[in-house]
This record gives C-alpha cells, structure tokens and sequence, in this order.
C-alpha cells in the first residue's frame, strides 16, 4: 500500500513497513559500491499548516539532516523516515527534497511529511535511512512528540498587490513559497526582516500571475516549530 496527499505541493510517498522491507530486498539484490553516505546531524520538527480557504488546520513533520557522500553528493539518492511502532513510513527522493549550505553544512530534508486528511504524524520514536545510489545506507533516530495544533500561534498573515507580498507576524525565518498553476513548488523566497516585503515577483518566478498562490512559512524558533499559511492568490 502507498498513499500521498499534498499541502501547498506534494507530499512524499507514505506508506507501510510491508512495501519498504520489499524495496529493501530490491536494493540489496541490486549490489553496491562505494562507501556508504554519512548522517552528521538530524533535525525534526512539527510543521503546522493552516489552509485558509478550506478553514482547516493540521499538522506535519519537517525533517532535515546534515548528508554527505563520500563518493558526492549526487551520489544521494533517497532518505526514508519510519515509525516502526505505526509501521509506516515516508520516502523522500532526492527530486522531491530541498538541498541548502548552511555554515558550511550540507542540509537535504523535506517540509512535507504528511498522513492522509487531517491526521498527525504518530508520537513516539523515529528512524531515518540515507540511501545512495548503490543501495548503501546510513541510519540515525529522533524522537517527536503528540502533534497538536498549537492554539497560542501568532500565524502570519500576507496582503499581494502587483508583484509584491507584504507579510506581517513575522518569525524568526520567514519565507514566501511560491506554487505555480499546476501545484509545482516555483520559488522559495525570504520575506525582508525589516520590511516585512518580498518584491520583483514577476522576475524572480517565471509565469508568476492569475493561477499562481502563495503561502507563507514561518520558523518559530523559541518554540521550535514551523508555521504555515495559506494560499493567497495573485492578482
């Protein structure tokens, strides 16, 4: 069994333990070579989205991990997150992650970790496994608590006018996610600390305009969570 479900773009592969132990099988079939990749640090944390047009609100997991691979980074090729106790888990293939530098560390991770409807990720403990192109595998573990709703968030609030978003309730980390008519993730913009704006939309995304929505993420970092709201639709 596999499902998928999307919010603000399209969510990784979920499925159960019963399909991943097949994939494994697979992989270990296919042979490898090379030396396997490296997890240095893994960063978890509850995503919780607000969707403004269906007046629903729910919550997801981000998670983040600090990749290398001896043999290069394009050598990367999937990560899995699993619940064992659940027996489900999420693959996230290098396609569908979100690669950045940061302080020189190299973060691969997605924001998207999603059950079907409104469902929370499962509490409880948590594997992650790094795949690379020869079917080497690295693991590391993190640990989550009940995802809930957070009734005390300050949500931000955006207002688009010609090609620009002005944004208030800002977080630490405030980003505007731009999605284009047919649902694809097109930018990936930082909203101004000082001014709460993001500019020059129409040259920064291409086809940007009627069909284009917009959400905005913001990263609670005292209360370790993200933030995210939406869709505005642009003029």
């Amino acid at each position: 069994m596999s499902r998928s479900r999307g919010a603000a773009g399209t969510a990784p592969v979920l499925g159960t333990l019963a399909a991943l132990a097949t994939l494994a099988a697979l992989a270990a079939l296919a042979g490898c070579s090379g030396e396997p990749p490296v997890i240095s640090r893994v960063l978890a944390q509850p995503v919780f989205v607000r969707d403004l047009e269906r007046n629903l609100t729910w919550a997801r997991l981000g998670v983040f991990l600090v990749a290398t691979d001896p043999d290069g980074q394009e050598d990367l090729s999937a990560f899995y997150v699993i619940n064992d106790a659940a027996e489900l888990f999420w693959k996230v293939e290098s396609g569908a992650w979100v690669a950045a530098t940061a302080e020189g560390e190299s973060w691969i991770g997605s924001n998207t970790l999603a059950m079907p409807g409104t469902e929370p990720p499962p509490a409880g403990d948590y594997r992650v496994v790094l795949q690379d192109l020869g079917g080497e595998t690295v693991e590391d573990t993190f640990t989550i608590a009940a995802l809930e709703p957070p009734v005390d968030a300050a949500w931000p609030s955006a207002a688009l006018e010609g090609d620009a978003i002005t944004v208030t309730g800002l977080q630490e980390v405030t980003q505007a996610w731009i999605y284009a008519a047919d649902g694809k993730l097109a930018a990936t913009l930082p909203v101004a600390a000082d001014t709460g704006r993001v500019t020059g939309l129409a040259a920064a995304v291409p086809g940007y305009g009627p069909g284009t929505t917009v959400w905005i993420y913001g990263y609670d970092r005292a209360k370790l969570r993200g933030l995210l709201v939406g869709p505005w639709r642009a003029p």
